[in-house]
């Protein structure tokens, strides 16, 4: 799998996402993968693009410092992962959405 991190990311503990086996994966810096379905992803896209802060309230969590985004395991469709970030990488991640950066996961 490719993985497409934004292009403001420049230490590379950002979100990373790919496309692959007809799945959307997200990956946090420590490894840990979560798998959506193409519609989940296209639902976080177009809520970014909405202006939504949140556009999956009941898998991401959002606080003042850190962002929780829990999926199913890529290894294991009946365990959940819940992967880590800094409000930072989120907020590059959401800047990435914005200038067309994971445009291609769309396809």
């Amino acid at each position: 799998m490719n993985w497409i991190r934004s292009g403001r990311c420049h230490d590379g503990s950002c979100v990373a996402v790919a496309h692959g086996d007809g799945h959307v994966h997200v990956a946090d810096e420590h490894g840990h993968t979560i798998r959506l379905d193409p519609e989940t992803w296209a639902t976080v896209v177009d809520g970014i693009h909405a202006g939504h802060t949140n556009p999956l309230p009941h898998t991401i969590c959002i606080g003042a410092s850190e962002v929780s985004w829990t999926g199913v395991r890529p290894d294991n469709p009946n365990r959940l992962a819940t992967l880590q970030y800094t409000r930072a990488e989120w907020d590059t991640f959401v800047d990435g959405v914005h200038t067309g950066d994971f445009d291609a996961i769309n396809a």
